[in-house]
C-alpha cells in the first residue's frame, strides 16, 4: 500500500512515467453473430522486462472494422491479467473486425501485435462492411485441419461424449501458470486469421519500441478520469457515482481547466455525478479511447456452403437472448474500493424499524451515531463517536453526505425527501482522505428506487453517462432449459493452475452433435507463454 501511496504523489506532482507495455487479447472463440456477447481476457507484459506488468490497472478495449470502432469496453488489470464481457451491437455489419487492447502507458504503439481478427456475421441483415467480405466457390472454401497442440498445457478428456452428457475435461501444466480456457463448437465456417500468445511474445521480445518507455502515464492505482471546467475557473471538482459510496473521487484543476480524478477504477455503465465548486462553472468528461488505426484486415470469406451453420448459430443465439447475463456468468475478484477501507460500517435497515414520515425523526430515533445540529442558523449533520481509549464522546460535521452513493452538499436535499422511500442508512465511521481533504465519516441514505436520479441538482452539476469497468466474469457452463443449441460451453478468463496438479472441469454436451475445441493460452510463473488446443467429438 506504502508503494502505491508514494507512485501516486508522483503521479500528483507531474512525474512522466517510464515503462512500455504491449497487451494481448484471448477470447471465447474467433466467429460470433452480431448481437453476440465476447467474452475476453487480456494479458499486459512489461516491454522492457517481457514478464506480466504489475503497473497499469486499466486496458482500453475497442472493436473495429475498415469502417470504424462499432464498441468499446473497459477492463480492469491485476497483475497484467484482466477479463470482462461486452456485447457486439446488433446492427453490425457482416465483416471481418480486429479486437485490440492498449493502456495508457504506450498507447496506439505496437497495439496490434497482440490484437484478434474476429469474424461478425449479421444474420438478420444485409449490411456488409464496405469492401470487408468476398464471396467464394463452395470448392474454394475449405477448412483448416484439426491438428491437437501441446505448449505447455496439458488437455486430456476420455473417448467421444454423447450428447447432452456430461463430461469431464483434465487440464495440467508442469508449473503453476495463469491461463484463459474455451471449450466451443467448430462448424464448417472457416476461421479468421489466428494471432497466438507465443508468436506474439516473440514479436515483443524482438521489437526494440517495446522495450522504450511510453509517452503515456501509468494508471497504477485505476482509471485517471479527464475532466475539463467549462464557464468560470474553479480549482475543487468532484465526481461521484449512483451505487456506490466507495466511487467519489476530488479533483484540482490546473491553470488550463484540466482535472484528473485518480480512480480505483469505476465498474459497470452508470450516471456518473459531476460537480464543481462554483455555480458558474460545470465539469465534462473527456473521452479515454484513442481510436488506434486498425490495420489492414483481411476480407470475411463467404460461400453458400455455411448457410445452414449461419442458421444455426442463429438459432443458438436466440435460445439465449431472453436469458439475463448475470444468471449465465460467474463474478470473478476484482479490484476492491479502498476508500472507506478502515472505517467501521453500521447499516440501519428502515424496514427493520417503525417507519417515520420525516428524515430528522429517522435519525433521532433510529440512528445512535447521527444528529442534526443548528449552527449559525444552518441545520448540520453530525457524526457522532466515541473514542475507543478514553471514552470520551465527540462530534464530526465534515461529513461526506450522500443519496445512493451521489455527493450532496449539505441534508437540504435530503429532507426534501419523502422518508418513505429510504431503504437504509449506512454509516462510516473513521478519518476519510480524499484529495488532500480530511472528512470524519460518511452517511449514504439508500432510496428504494434510485430516487437520487430524479433529484434537481444547482448548474454547476451535471450528470453524464459513463462508461465503467467491464464486471470480470467466467461463463462456466449454465445449461438453459429447453434445446441446448450452445456454441459456447465453457470460458474462464483466469483460470490459475498448480504445477503438477491436474484441474478438472466439467462440462455439458449440448444437443447438437459436432466438434468441439478447446483452447487455453497464457503464461507460466516464469513468464512462457504457453498455447493449447485440444479437440472433442460429441455424438
Amino acid at each position: 500500500m506504502m508503494k502505491r501511496f508514494l507512485l501516486l504523489l508522483a503521479f500528483c506532482t507531474g512525474v512522466i512515467s517510464h515503462a512500455a507495455e504491449r497487451v494481448y487479447v484471448c477470447t471465447d472463440r474467433n466467429i460470433y453473430i452480431a448481437g453476440d456477447r465476447i467474452w475476453c481476457s487480456l494479458y499486459c507484459l512489461d516491454g522492457m522486462t517481457q514478464n506480466l506488468s504489475r503497473l497499469s490497472s486499466a486496458a482500453y478495449v475497442e472493436l473495429a472494422s475498415a469502417q470504424g470502432v462499432v464498441c468499446t469496453a473497459k477492463i480492469s488489470l491485476i497483475d497484467g491479467c484482466g477479463a470482462g464481457a461486452f456485447n457486439i451491437p446488433a446492427d453490425a455489419p457482416t465483416g471481418n473486425y480486429v479486437l485490440l487492447a492498449y493502456t495508457r502507458v504506450s498507447g496506439a504503439e505496437g497495439c496490434l501485435d497482440g490484437a484478434r481478427i474476429l469474424s461478425v456475421f449479421n444474420t438478420s441483415s444485409t449490411a456488409r462492411v464496405n469492401g470487408g467480405v468476398e464471396i467464394v466457390d463452395n470448392s474454394l472454401y475449405t477448412l483448416p485441419a484439426f491438428r491437437d497442440e501441446t505448449r505447455g498445457i496439458g488437455i486430456s478428456s476420455s473417448g467421444s461424449h454423447a450428447c447432452g452428457a456430461s463430461f469431464t475435461i483434465n487440464v495440467n501444466s508442469p508449473s503453476d501458470a495463469t491461463i484463459s480456457l474455451s471449450v466451443y463448437k467448430t462448424d464448417n465456417i472457416l476461421p479468421p486469421p489466428a494471432n497466438d500468445i507465443i508468436s506474439f511474445y516473440s514479436n515483443v521480445v524482438k521489437d526494440k519500441s517495446a522495450s522504450q518507455p511510453g509517452k503515456g502515464t501509468i494508471e497504477y492505482e485505476g482509471e485517471i478520469i479527464h475532466g475539463t471546467i467549462k464557464g468560470e475557473r474553479t480549482r475543487l471538482s468532484t465526481i461521484s457515482s449512483a451505487g456506490s459510496p466507495s466511487d467519489f473521487y476530488l479533483g484540482r484543476a490546473d491553470g488550463n481547466g484540466n482535472v484528473y480524478f485518480y480512480t480505483n477504477n469505476i465498474f459497470g455503465d452508470r450516471e456518473l455525478v459531476c460537480s464543481t465548486a462554483d455555480k458558474g462553472s460545470y465539469l465534462t468528461i473527456e473521452e479515454p479511447f484513442i481510436h488506434p488505426e486498425p490495420g489492414n484486415i483481411p476480407a470475411l470469406a463467404i460461400a453458400q456452403s455455411i448457410y445452414t451453420s449461419l442458421v444455426s448459430r442463429k438459432a443458438a443465439a436466440a435460445s439465449l437472448a431472453g436469458i439475463p447475463a448475470d444468471t449465465l456468468e460467474t463474478n470473478l475478484p476484482r479490484r476492491k474500493d479502498i476508500l472507506l477501507e478502515g472505517c467501521s460500517y453500521k447499516n440501519y435497515h428502515l424496514d427493520d424499524y417503525t417507519r417515520f414520515t420525516s428524515l430528522k425523526e429517522i435519525i433521532v430515533e433510529i440512528t445512535k451515531e447521527l444528529s442534526i445540529v443548528t449552527v449559525r442558523g444552518k441545520e448540520v449533520l453530525k457524526l457522532r463517536e466515541r473514542d475507543k481509549n478514553t471514552g470520551q464522546s465527540f462530534s464530526s460535521d465534515n461529513l461526506l453526505t450522500m443519496i445512493d452513493g451521489v455527493l450532496i452538499n449539505g441534508i437540504a436535499q435530503i429532507k426534501r425527501l419523502d422518508a418513505m422511500l429510504l431503504s437504509d442508512v449506512e454509516i462510516y465511521s473513521g478519518s476519510i482522505m480524499i484529495g488532500g481533504l480530511v472528512y470524519g465519516g460518511a452517511v449514504n441514505f439508500i432510496t428504494k428506487e434510485n430516487y437520487v436520479e430524479a433529484l434537481d441538482f444547482p448548474s454547476n452539476v451535471r450528470v453524464v453517462d459513463f462508461k465503467g469497468f467491464c464486471f470480470p466474469t467466467a461463463y462456466t457452463g449454465a445449461v438453459p432449459q429447453g434445446q441446448d443449441n450452445r456454441y459456447l460451453l465453457y470460458w474462464h478468463p483466469i483460470m490459475h493452475l498448480r504445477g503438477g496438479d491436474t484441474s478438472r472441469i466439467r462440462v455439458t454436451a449440448p444437443s447438437s452433435p459436432g466438434k468441439y475445441t478447446v483452447a487455453a493460452e497464457g503464461f507460466d510463473a516464469t513468464g512462457h507463454p504457453l498455447r493449447s488446443v485440444y479437440y472433442i467429438d460429441i455424438k
